[in-house]
């Protein structure tokens, strides 16, 4: 599953527009097909890899996530030189800097960040069924 939400995130928004076309157009055989996906409760592309990049990050926090994961998502509360700030108390994670649009686009920025932009009462949830089902209600009104 990491596998997958990394390769879409790498992916550039004008690549992902093809994967959205491919989602929405209609097959001959079926014309309803939009009405389908929305009956469906299927989000766009690109809400799905906020989706995937938000639950990876849940994961993390809640030490569900195997390691090799969690190395990438630290709380800024962790960090010594940044416990007095006010994102400690938010619960929000530690960003990685970097240099180029690609490095934006790895999981190490780009699950912190939308962990981040998160409201506070979706990631306060305790369970993860709650979460899933809190964060998708959540893009599907922001969408």
């Amino acid at each position: 599953m990491a596998r997958v939400v990394r390769n879409l995130t790498v992916l550039p928004a004008h690549s992902r527009v093809y994967l959205r076309a491919v989602q929405t157009t209609p097959l001959p055989s079926q014309p309803k097909l939009i009405l389908i996906f929305r009956r469906l409760h299927w989000l766009p592309v690109h809400k799905r890899v906020q989706f995937k990049l938000c639950l990876l990050a849940y994961k993390d926090v809640h030490s569900l996530a195997p390691q090799y994961l969690a190395d990438f998502c630290r709380p800024v509360s962790s960090v010594d030189a940044r416990q007095r700030l006010r994102s400690a108390t938010r619960d929000n994670l530690v960003i990685d800097r970097t240099c180029t649009k690609f490095g934006a686009r790895s999981f190490a920025v780009a699950a912190p960040s939308e962990w981040n932009r998160l409201p506070h009462h979706i990631r306060a949830l305790q369970s993860i069924d709650f979460f899933r089902a809190a964060l998708k209600t959540y893009l599907f009104d922001c969408s």
